[in-house]
């Protein structure tokens, strides 16, 4: 991967300069057109040299950021990739099926039952018999391996030990889990905010768990906030926030970076940082998804009574 369209973005806004605070955004999401962002990072094991002659198969929703990346990445590859799909095919395929069946990705929609067993041994038995043998990439790359692999993010954040606090999306907890065991020496703090309404003891065992199971020791420096909404939702709070981040030049996707910048937001508001924190945001991709949640946030947007405090 090159660092060269990856850059630092300043977020001059009032709100920040108003509790004494900077805040910068790592373009993460400008690595590459379709395999941006974590997702770079979480798919490097597979690459070449390293790309397995069977399929690459793995699982998301119809418009999952990961599938997008992996159908690309098996595009430009040579290696052919199958798509498990959570839930039923739309009536018309969208945009982001479109893109996966263009890319030469093969799919398989599973109703949501079957799709919370595709941990289970029995049932990649069943897929191994309707389609072959495949090499097998979890949901969201959530495996040792790709874990591994975002250490890497930290070779790309210049001014390594300017930063005091690290903010990073969370979903499965892969890329936090790679942030952290490959801190090392570091002083930053980091903040794992997550998509997903859950208690944040459960959010920390998950990263617990992402540890361990990558080798990594936890040398603690780390915090996790959940989402008070669900997987998913939007509000007319975050639909403004969107826009009005959009319009001031930061594009973001709505499940994960936007998210992250609420989260970071109302810790500010709340006083949470100290006075000079130094914070950097990282943007983690994912711009495909927004075709997805456009006409939801246009519609919601005009329904937030502000001001925001922007």
């Amino acid at each position: 991967m090159q660092s060269d369209s990856v850059y630092l973005q300043r977020l001059s806004w009032p709100v920040w300069q108003k509790h004494g605070i900077t805040v910068d955004v790592l373009r993460l999401d400008r690595l590459d057109e379709l395999i941006s962002g974590n997702k770079a990072f979480k798919l490097q094991p597979w690459s070449p040299p390293n790309t397995p002659q069977r399929p690459l198969l793995s699982f998301g929703g119809a418009w999952s950021n990961h599938l997008h990346a992996l159908a690309a990445a098996g595009q430009r590859w040579g290696v052919s990739t199958w798509g498990i799909v959570r839930g039923e095919p739309p009536a018309t395929a969208h945009a982001a099926i479109q893109d996966l069946e263009r890319m030469g990705m093969q799919l398989m929609f599973i109703d949501r039952e079957t799709y919370r067993r595709r941990e289970e041994p029995a049932f990649r038995l069943s897929l191994q018999a309707q389609i072959g043998e495949f090499e097998l990439i979890p949901e969201g790359g959530n495996c040792p391996a790709s874990i591994l692999a975002c250490q890497q993010i930290w070779s790309f954040i210049p001014d390594q030990e300017k930063w005091d606090v690290l903010v990073c999306a969370m979903g499965t907890g892969a890329t936090l889990a790679g942030l952290i065991s490959g801190r090392g020496s570091r002083k930053t703090q980091l903040l794992g905010i997550s998509s997903l309404k859950i208690s944040t003891p459960e959010l920390e065992v998950m990263v617990r768990l992402a540890l361990a199971r990558a080798g990594q020791s936890d040398p603690g420096g780390w915090q996790v906030q959940p989402s008070t909404l669900r997987y998913g939702a939007l509000n007319g709070h975050l639909a403004s926030l969107f826009q009005r981040s959009e319009a001031l030049g930061l594009p973001l996707d709505p499940i994960y970076t936007l998210r992250a910048l609420d989260g970071l937001l109302h810790r500010v508001l709340a006083g949470e940082l100290p006075v000079g924190s130094k914070v950097l945001l990282l943007h983690t991709g994912g711009l495909q998804g927004v075709r997805g949640q456009r006409a939801r946030i246009e519609c919601l947007s005009p329904a937030f009574q502000g001001p925001m405090p922007l």
